[in-house]
């Protein structure tokens, strides 16, 4: 009875466009233990991946979206289809807001184990932490927060300051941000700037994807927020 409960639900969600109503529902109701949670969390995985895209506005095409959004709804309804009464049972009872998130954190000054200790202690334990030698690491798809550890940069509030810095502190400030444009133009990730405020991250298209934190204080709050930014809409 439940089964068919549930399946017809699913159904509605369904047949009015809410799949990740729908997937959500589909993890509190399986069997966390089970091979077909499994299916659903690779199910769940591009729609998340699609939405990550979305919020982030680096979706490709329409047409391309909309393609795979219906290969993404062919999956899930064959899914719903084929449900059993055993598949039920112990899902996932914690909402998708308190599910742990992967950070990385990238520095090219500070010692990487300093800065996982640093954020163990603020309780952000799925953090790994980068040096300037391991950069393409951090753009792996688990990641879902970067942050760049910029406090070795010298002030660059404005253009115009940037511009009476030595040549060699211009090269240093141009080099980290052409990492984190290579970030923002080939990923749909979101990044937090840890420094002296940058003038680079004022532009309208970079605030989208980037936060500011210029203290120990902030960075929590920031790193807080945007994971609770991106769980809002995740399923």
């Amino acid at each position: 009875m439940e089964l068919e409960l549930l399946t017809k639900e699913l159904h509605q969600l369904f047949e009015s466009n809410r799949l990740g109503r729908a997937l959500a529902l589909l993890k509190r109701k399986l069997n966390i233990e089970s091979a077909r949670y499994n299916t659903l969390l690779i199910i769940a995985r591009r729609y998340n991946k699609h939405l990550d895209e979305s919020m982030a506005g680096v979706q490709a095409s329409g047409q391309e979206t909309t393609i795979e959004l219906n290969r993404i709804g062919q999956a899930l309804l064959q899914f719903i289809d084929t449900l059993e009464e055993s598949d039920l049972g112990s899902g996932l009872k914690l909402s998708h807001h308190e599910v742990s998130n992967q950070i990385a954190v990238f520095s090219e000054e500070v010692a990487p184990e300093s800065l996982e200790l640093f954020f163990k202690r603020l309780n952000f334990t799925n953090v790994k932490a980068f040096n300037a030698k391991d950069f393409d690491e951090i753009k792996d798809e688990k990641f879902d927060l970067i942050i760049f550890d910029n406090r070795d940069l010298p002030p660059c509030h404005s253009k115009q300051l940037f511009d009476k810095l030595e040549p060699s502190q211009r090269d240093q400030v141009e080099g980290r941000i052409a990492k984190m444009q290579e970030i923002i133009s080939t990923t749909a990730k979101f990044l937090i700037h840890y420094g002296d405020f940058l003038y680079w991250i004022s532009s309208k298209a970079n605030r989208k994807r980037i936060q500011p934190a210029n203290s120990q204080f902030s960075l929590y709050a920031r790193t807080k927020e945007v994971i609770e930014f991106i769980n809002t809409y995740r399923v």
